[in-house]
């Protein structure tokens, strides 16, 4: 195997592209169960008829858990949005199709997103008040059975040769309410620092839905609470600055 040229580096894990495959090495800090749980996902997900990449093996290399995968050609829509912004309406429009597709499918053997949402927020860097204040929401909003990407973002879809769109990085798959997954794209452009594109989004996909932003916005702090678990420092910050403390 050649690991001489990186696709990416995200949270820890370093992406190769070798030959017809991709191979997405894993930090020290994750356990083989955390590395088999996200090669599950990503099976069950092709099992459901999405267009991912199939997953070929799990291995070690250099000691550390390794996913290899197929390789998929073309340009993720958040490179193709920089080499063309003319087309970020565009794009817009796909994911928001692609997603809702998505939510269209079903998944028994993923976990609750509320029950994983609820987990984070238990364990977030927040005052006690304040999380229990999220958890009494969370509460209060409605489950469901869609399937919940949960990191939805332009640079987790290839748009593939033939204009196929494929769906990378599925480690936080569960099943939920599709506002919800919204909600979670909406926070991920804010943590890209990019305001306008989140809510240009939601009132994309809101249309592509049939549903209204005011569903989508009632899960974003909440989502927002559930990511100061997950961040880095400066994530943290600007989910604090931006949704926090004017919830």
């Amino acid at each position: 195997m050649q690991l001489d040229r990186v696709i990416a580096v995200r949270n820890s894990k370093t992406i190769y592209h070798d030959g017809d495959q991709c191979v997405k090495v894993f930090g020290n800090g994750y356990s083989l169960s955390d590395v088999l749980g996200e090669a599950m996902n990503q099976s069950l997900m092709a099992e459901c008829g999405l267009r991912v990449p199939a997953v070929r093996e799990v291995c070690q290399i250099n000691d550390r858990w390794t996913i290899v995968s197929e390789y998929v050609r073309g340009l993720t829509l958040a490179q193709e949005m920089r080499a063309y912004p003319e087309r970020r309406d565009d794009c817009f429009r796909l994911m928001a199709a692609l997603q809702r597709t998505i939510h269209q499918k079903r998944c028994a053997r993923l976990p609750q997103l509320k029950e994983k949402l609820a987990a984070r927020i238990a364990r977030a860097d927040i005052a006690p008040a304040m999380r229990e204040s999220f958890l009494a929401r969370l509460a209060c909003l409605p489950g469901g059975e869609c399937i919940c990407h949960g990191e939805f973002k332009p640079s987790n879809v290839i748009r593939e040769p033939d204009g196929a769109l494929c769906i990378l990085d599925w480690h936080r798959a569960a099943r939920g309410d599709g506002a919800a997954d919204a909600a979670q794209a909406y926070v991920a452009f804010l943590l890209k620092d990019e305001p306008e594109n989140a809510e240009r989004y939601i009132a994309c996909f809101a249309r592509e839905a049939g549903t209204t932003e005011g569903e989508i916005r009632a899960w974003i702090p909440v989502v927002a609470a559930a990511g100061m678990a997950l961040g880095n420092a400066r994530e943290r910050r600007t989910l604090h600055d931006r949704i926090l403390k004017n919830a």
